[in-house]
Formats: C-alpha cells, sequence, structure tokens
C-alpha cells in the first residue's frame, strides 16, 4: 500500500476573495470621528512637504487645500491603493494606505484633485463613498450574501478624471473635497475651538512667526523630523483664523537639547524657555496650557503637559517644572509606542530607560531653574533697596515714628538680603551632591552682574542697620515724648483698641482675652501701633473670635503704617484665603507648629511675615493645583 503524500501549494488569492465589507469595518472602526477624516487629509499634505494648508467647513461640505510637491496621474492611481503606501514610516506619519478612506463613514463623496508643478493637467479622483456604503449595507440585508468584492466595489464607485489646467505653470497643490457630510459628523465639527485643539494636538502645527516661534519652526524640521505647517480655519459664516500653539511670555530665549541613551543614542529633541520672572509661568493663554512639557511623537500629542512631570525631581515640590514651557520630542532611536488612548507609552524596557534618562535630563533643568529663581529674587531685593532706603528716612524723621519698629524692619530687610546673596551662592556652584547648574552665556553674564548688586546692597543696608540701631539707643536714653505729640487718629485708634479689648474681657473672661489687654495696655501708653496690632493679630491668631468693632480697629491701625488689612495672621488662615483647607488633625498640627517655627525666627509678626505666610500658601495652593 503507498502512503498518502503530503502536498503544499501557493494558492493564488483572487480579487473576489477579498470583501469589500473590510472597508466599511477598517474605516468606520479607526475613523470614527470627523475631525479624524480631517487630520489624515491635513497629515498627508505635511508628509507632502507643504507650508501652508486651509481648511473649510461650510454645512455639508469640507475643503482641505494644501500647497504640498502634488501629484501626478500614476501616483493619484497608487493613493487609491487599500492598504499599501509608499511613504516611510521612519519619515512620515501616514504610512498605512488606508488614510485616504478615513471619509468612507461620513460623506457622501470624496473627490481628491492634484497637480504637480508643470503639469498640463488637474488629475483626480472621485469617490462615491455614500454608494458603496448602500451597496454593502443592501448585502448585509439579503437573503443571500452576494459578497461583494473590495476591488469590485472601488472599480465600480471610483472615478479617475483629467481635465486642463489653466493656472500658472509652476503651481503645486491637492485639494480634499467632502461632500455630503452627515448631520452628526458636521456638528463634530461645527465647534472651531474644539477643531483648534484638536489639530494643534495631532498635527505638527507651525508656531507662530514671531517671538521664539520661528526658531522653534526651523529646529523641529531640522531635528525632529517634522514638518511644521500652517494651518488656516474657516467654519460656517465665521471669520478665518490661524491655528497657532500659543507662545508663553516672560520666557528666556529658547534652547535645545537631546536626551540621549546609554550609549549616546538620540532618544529625544527638547525645546525649551525658562520664565525670566522667577515664578510659574501663566498656566492657561485663551484655553490652552503653556507650564510644562508637553509628549510628542510624530507629531501626535500624548496625554497633556503633567503626562512627564513625575518624572520632574521632586524636591520643592516640583514646582519648578511649571517654570518652563517646552516640547518632549520622543525620535525613532527610542523604540517606544503610544497606549491605545494615545495618553502615554505601552510599558517596555525601552520605556523604562527613556523615562530614565529624561528623570536625568529634568535634573539639570531643575538646578538651572532653581539659579534663575534665586537671581531674580536677589535683583527684585536689591532693585527695590532705593525705595526702602526711602522709606526708612522719611520715617526716621518723624517723631510719631517708633525707632524700634524701624531698626526692626531694617534688620528684616538686611536679613532678606543676606538670606538670598546666600541662596544664590548655593544654588549657582557645585556642593557635594550637587552638580553646577548649565547656564547659558546671557545667563551666566546676569549672574555676575546679579552677585556684584546683591553684595553691594547687603554692604549698603548694613550701614543703614547700624545707624538704625545707634539711633533705637538714644531713643531708649530719651524721656518719651507726650501723648499729645500723637497724631489724633492714632491716638484714637489706639484708645478704641483697648477699650473694646476690655469690654470683650468683661463679657468673656478667657484668659487669652484678659492677657491681651495686659500686653496692649503698655503698647497704648507708648503709643505704639505696630505693638497693639502685634497683640490683636496674636489674638485672632489664636482662634479667638474677635467682634467686629475689634476687628475694624485691628483693620484700621494696619492700614494706618502701610500694612494689607486683609493679611493673614496665621498660616492656617494664609492657605485658607488661598484656598486650601486642613482636612485632618494631623494636618493642622504640623501647620501650626510651623507657624510657631516661623513666629519664632521672624520674632514676631510683621509685613515680612505675612510676606512669608502668602509665598507658602502660593506654593501649597499651586502644588494642590497641579
Amino acid at each position: 500500500m503507498t502512503p498518502a503524500r503530503r502536498e503544499v501549494r501557493h494558492v493564488e488569492l483572487e480579487p473576489w476573495e477579498v470583501g469589500g465589507q473590510l472597508l466599511d469595518i477598517l474605516s468606520r472602526g479607526l475613523y470614527s470621528d470627523a475631525r479624524d477624516s480631517l487630520r489624515e487629509y491635513v497629515q498627508n499634505g505635511v508628509d507632502a512637504g507643504a507650508s501652508n494648508v486651509t481648511i473649510t467647513v461650510d454645512g455639508p461640505t469640507v475643503v482641505i487645500r494644501d500647497d504640498g510637491s502634488g501629484m501626478d496621474e500614476t501616483l493619484l492611481r497608487a493613493a487609491r491603493r487599500f492598504g499599501v503606501s509608499q511613504k516611510t514610516p521612519k519619515y512620515m506619519v501616514g504610512y498605512r494606505g488606508i488614510g485616504i478612506y478615513s471619509a468612507f463613514g461620513i460623506c457622501e463623496e470624496l473627490r481628491i484633485t492634484s497637480r504637480q508643478a508643470s503639469m498640463n493637467d488637474l488629475v483626480s479622483w472621485r469617490f462615491q463613498f455614500g454608494e458603496m456604503r448602500r451597496v454593502l449595507e443592501a448585502d448585509r440585508a439579503g437573503d443571500s450574501r452576494e459578497d461583494v468584492a473590495l476591488a469590485n466595489l472601488l472599480h465600480q464607485h471610483t472615478e479617475l478624471i483629467s481635465e486642463p489646467y489653466e493656472g500658472h505653470p509652476s503651481d503645486h497643490f491637492t485639494v480634499v473635497r467632502l461632500e455630503g457630510l452627515g448631520e452628526e459628523y458636521r456638528a463634530q465639527l461645527n465647534d472651531a475651538s474644539k477643531v483648534n485643539e484638536y489639530l494643534l494636538s495631532t498635527i505638527p502645527v507651525a508656531f507662530p512667526p514671531r517671538d521664539y516661534g520661528s526658531s522653534v519652526n526651523e529646529w523641529l524640521r531640522d531635528h525632529a523630523g517634522l514638518n511644521p505647517v500652517r494651518i488656516s480655519l474657516r467654519i460656517g459664516d465665521e471669520p478665518e483664523f490661524e491655528v497657532e500653539p500659543p507662545l508663553a511670555e516672560n520666557v528666556s530665549e529658547p534652547q535645545c537639547d537631546w536626551i540621549t541613551g546609554p550609549r549616546d543614542t538620540s532618544l529625544a529633541f527638547v525645546w525649551y524657555a525658562l520664565s525670566t520672572t522667577g515664578r510659574q509661568i501663566s498656566s492657561q493663554m485663551n484655553g490652552a496650557a503653556l507650564s510644562g512639557f508637553l509628549v510628542k511623537l510624530k507629531g501626535f500629542t500624548l496625554g497633556n503637559r503633567l503626562t512627564f512631570k513625575p518624572l520632574w525631581p521632586a524636591v520643592g515640590g516640583g514646582t519648578l517644572y511649571h517654570h518652563y514651557t517646552g516640547e518632549v520630542h520622543i525620535l525613532d532611536g527610542a523604540d517606544v509606542y503610544p497606549n491605545a488612548a494615545r495618553d502615554d507609552l505601552e510599558p517596555s524596557p525601552q520605556r523604562r530607560i527613556l523615562m530614565n534618562q529624561t528623570s536625568n535630563f529634568f535634573a539639570r533643568l531643575n538646578r538651572q531653574a532653581n539659579a534663575v529663581r534665586a537671581m531674580t529674587r536677589a535683583e527684585r531685593l536689591a532693585e527695590g533697596l532705593d525705595k526702602v532706603l526711602e522709606g526708612l528716612k522719611t520715617r526716621q524723621q518723624s517723631p510719631d515714628q517708633d525707632p524700634f519698629d524701624i531698626t526692626r524692619e531694617a534688620i528684616a530687610y538686611l536679613d532678606d538680603l543676606e538670606i538670598a546673596e546666600k541662596e544664590l551662592l548655593k544654588q549657582t556652584s557645585a556642593g557635594r551632591r550637587r552638580p553646577r547648574p548649565e547656564l547659558t552665556e546671557a545667563q551666566q553674564e546676569r549672574l555676575e552682574a546679579t552677585k556684584g548688586a546683591v553684595h553691594g546692597a547687603v554692604k549698603t543696608f548694613g550701614e543703614v542697620v547700624r545707624r538704625a540701631q545707634r539711633r533705637t539707643e538714644r531713643a531708649e536714653r530719651e524721656p518719651r515724648t507726650a501723648p499729645s505729640a500723637q497724631p489724633p487718629p492714632q491716638v484714637t485708634l489706639l484708645a478704641n483698641a483697648l477699650s473694646e479689648l476690655q469690654s470683650m474681657a468683661g463679657e468673656n473672661p478667657d484668659q487669652r482675652v484678659l492677657a491681651a489687654v495686659d500686653e496692649l495696655e503698655p503698647a497704648v501708653r507708648a503709643h505704639s501701633v505696630p505693638r497693639a496690632i502685634g497683640v490683636l493679630d496674636d489674638l485672632k491668631a489664636a482662634g479667638v473670635q474677635l467682634p467686629a468693632g475689634v476687628e475694624g480697629v485691628r483693620k484700621e491701625l494696619r492700614t494706618l503704617i502701610g500694612w494689607s488689612p486683609l493679611a493673614p495672621v496665621s498660616l492656617e488662615e494664609a492657605l485658607a484665603q488661598a484656598g486650601v483647607s486642613l482636612e485632618t488633625d494631623r494636618e493642622e498640627s504640623l501647620v501650626r507648629a510651623v507657624d510657631r517655627g516661623l513666629l519664632a525666627a521672624l520674632g514676631g509678626r510683621s509685613d515680612r511675615y505675612e510676606m512669608i505666610l502668602r509665598s507658602i500658601a502660593g506654593a501649597v495652593s499651586d502644588e494642590f493645583a497641579s
């Protein structure tokens, strides 16, 4: 008996064996939103080297025109292929060969007209998508399936058209026209702000050619393999506008750099600009986020500006992340891919390498931002020196001013200057575990100038403090002036403060109130407004509910000496004013402990104490918001 032979053959696939339903399944599955189709046709123009794209949405009609290289008949015929593309994945986004069918499920007809320079004719494809859908629907609804072949469907319902062109011989362009857009899809394209936001997140849109926009556009072309394109959009009767990424204000000249791998492989290209104010960049402009870094892969945005924030050094709460604006463009060398939601990268060993190297890169930027923030703080103090000196000089000449308070304020300002100088030196020099920050030439020049200015300010104010201390010593040896020398408003307010507090003590034998009366009496006798304010502030900070009269006097006294009447009197109150509430006893205890430490270090409440409270509360509020 002869054993059966095993036979292996290659069988040619007949055109009828690929059903037309595949077109419907893939196009509807991949492009469920009309904006997805818009993206595909704009991206085709970007891949063709376009500089400008115009989009017009007018009821059921959408027109996308680009000034790319265009197509001749051979290229246009190739564009009809399904799942076949001549584009290179490394350099172009639309390489899967199905983007031309992205509008299959949303419109009745698609017409693509194109021309290369020096061609005599225009060439066009006309796709009757509505007819195709009805053929497929009838096939699905029939008692017996005819299995409509994809090749036959495209053959019967597409037309290749050639016609004379009467324009300039050097013209080159592609025009995509969608007719008969369905109501649901028209609604998706009628919201200009959402279409604008979608295009910015999916297309390499060019930055406006002002400020640092031109530099970034050039870098993206040269280093990120992108072709930033200018897009104009008009929807209905609304005015046409430019789709443009916003530019942050009050930032330095942008810089560019690369995130590299262990073997110096380029993993990502980064451009960034740092706030010049020493504060966070405004979080929004015209509804678009600005502070932090966008993460992009082939022009697509992954997540939002907080996606990579966890990689920023945690020291300082990560607030310096928001002192930057910029973009991280992941390159092919990273060998990573977006997840299905396009809000992050798929987990992989390559992703871990990219995350680690990005974290190291961010640590460098964090050191730079710390140095610039220290410079800015020192500059502000040094620049405000003349104003502070003039104010102290005027007050020293007034017999109504308490020399002790003037001296205390002078010492506080000198302390600020010295702290700023120390912080500046710390943040701009290398330490045991802290590399020296990498500064640009302009930043280095600014650093040297700031060092000189703040050192001179410390020296100048040291003399002022010594003069103030000598005047205080003389005042302590001299008899006090009569109370009648005090201006009437101060006399009245001080008397009211004591009277109100005494009435309160009579009605409420709270030991805190009684102790406050004992402290307030000598302050009133000496006509010391700051000391009286301190007593009332302490009482309020202790949690005592001040009557309206006492609170009114406290605010008036503060206004009288130039202090804010709405200033917080404790860190807890400052946090509340900033919208941050304490939720546990542990949090309240920690905040009160910090508050006691501040009071001990500063020698009591003052305008400096208020400044520090607001600074802490602002930083906490920013961190909660981010």
